[in-house]
């Protein structure tokens, strides 16, 4: 059996998209199975249920992009399970998408 692999878990807020990043804390290319919840405002966008992701590696991390408006939140509860079925990663993960208007401030719309 292979050792625990930690995950670097990040939320990035492009200009359009919400991206959620699960990077695992190494080199070394490996097969993971994933279930998920993603939200926008309390509303399901998406949900997996034991996806296999090959492959993955921290420079190829498991990613889910999602288009995203102003003013939207985004959460995305996850579970990753190792390829022998331990969970080794479980997160939530929120952003808030904000506005800056012309004056520099943060508002939400």
């Amino acid at each position: 059996m292979k050792a625990k692999v930690d995950f670097c878990s990040e939320a990035v807020d492009s200009t359009d998209m919400v991206i959620f990043r699960y990077t695992p804390k190494t080199d070394v290319t490996s097969r993971y199975v994933v279930s998920c919840e993603i939200m926008e405002n309390g509303n399901v966008l998406d949900r997996l249920d034991d996806v296999v992701f090959e492959g993955v590696s921290s420079t190829n991390p498991i990613e889910f992009w999602y288009p995203q408006s102003v003013g939207a939140e985004y959460k995305n509860e996850i579970r990753i399970k190792d390829e022998y079925g331990s969970s080794i990663h479980n997160s939530v993960m929120s952003m808030l998408r904000k506005h800056i208007d012309e004056n520099e401030n943060c508002v939400i719309k």
